[in-house]
């Protein structure tokens, strides 16, 4: 964050820029992962991190939740993705999308997510239920009251170790959200997390998997 302070933004407009600081430069899956910075006034206005995706849903827009601590230049998006199922997500190019944001209410999006935990399903959490093996489902998060987090339990349709830093490991996840076997991605979604905050001791892919993310989107180009 404070290195970022002092790089080239990519964009700007008569009060604020962005900047994204990579953690990898060498093109592999590392590279997805960035911190992006909005300054102003040459002050850090806020920063978060995100991931870079390739998967791109249609969406409809239906409400926007501005964040008025970050002067307006953050957002939550709330609609329905496929026209069929609701969606909430932070933008994370709200800066520089506002206006079509506010003025296009059918985008094209690029949805990915940070993880916060990831875990085993917990059948005697459920009161026994035993879900089938290719039950996907999300829901608003139990713990955190906002809108752009879920808890979620789907198929863990594959996954990747990556290197942040020397002392910061993680995984590339994709996991199913909804199961709709004609349309296998219906709604799958990239995620990162930290690799201590997975309580699996050995990712399968094919396995279910629940936990908790934080929905991010970007209008796609």
């Amino acid at each position: 964050m404070i290195h970022s302070m002092k790089q080239p933004s990519f964009y700007n407009n008569s009060k604020f820029d962005l900047v994204d600081m990579n953690f990898s430069q060498q093109g592999d899956s590392t590279a997805r992962i960035a911190l992006r910075a909005i300054r102003g006034n040459d002050q850090l206005i806020s920063a978060f991190p995100y991931l870079q995706t390739d998967y791109v849903l249609p969406f409809e827009t239906e409400k926007i939740v501005e964040w008025s601590h970050v002067a307006k230049q953050e957002a939550e998006i709330c609609g329905a993705g496929r026209e069929t199922f609701a969606l909430v997500f932070f933008a994370t190019d709200y800066v520089e999308n506002r206006t079509i944001y506010r003025t296009t209410k059918k985008i094209n999006i690029n949805l990915s997510a940070i993880g916060l935990v990831i875990k085993e399903p917990d059948t005697n959490h459920n009161a026994g239920l035993n879900y089938e093996r290719d039950f996907s489902a999300y829901m608003p998060s139990r713990d955190i009251p906002r809108p752009s987090y879920y808890d979620f339990i789907g198929k863990l349709n594959y996954f990747e170790e990556c290197k942040i830093s020397e002392h910061v490991k993680g995984y590339m996840l994709n996991v199913q959200l909804i199961n709709q076997p004609e349309q296998p991605d219906f709604l799958t979604v990239d995620i990162f997390i930290n690799i201590e905050n997975v309580r699996i001791p050995e990712l399968k892919a094919g396995m279910q998997v629940t936990g908790a993310l934080w929905l991010q989107g970007q209008i796609a180009t």
